[in-house]
């Protein structure tokens, strides 16, 4: 079973060592049922002022995936792969018209 404790999420998402992280809700399943799979968590400066805010989960039962959020709420990073360039959208296919 997977809890926060097996993530080092400092290390995970980059945080620079000045900066604070504090986890900003309870995971969700935490009902007894299942290992915690969701986080989300508050990236602070050292003069205390919000920097990030993240979400995270479990991905292939032992790794961990996130986005990175700003402040405003514009995506500033997403784990494995550049905000950038997100993955393609499936094209739309013109029918014939009846």
């Amino acid at each position: 079973m997977l809890s926060e404790e097996a993530f080092d999420f400092k290390r995970c998402f980059g945080v620079p060592a000045e900066h604070a992280l504090r986890q900003s809700d309870l995971p969700l399943a935490t009902r007894g049922l299942l290992a915690p799979r969701r986080w989300e968590h508050e990236e602070y400066d050292s003069d205390g002022n919000l920097v990030a805010v993240y979400e995270s989960w479990v991905r292939n039962g032992d790794s961990l995936g996130f986005v990175k959020y700003s402040p405003f709420g514009w995506v500033l990073s997403i784990s494995g792969q550049s905000p950038r360039f997100p993955p393609p959208k499936p094209r739309l296919r013109l029918g014939k018209a009846a």
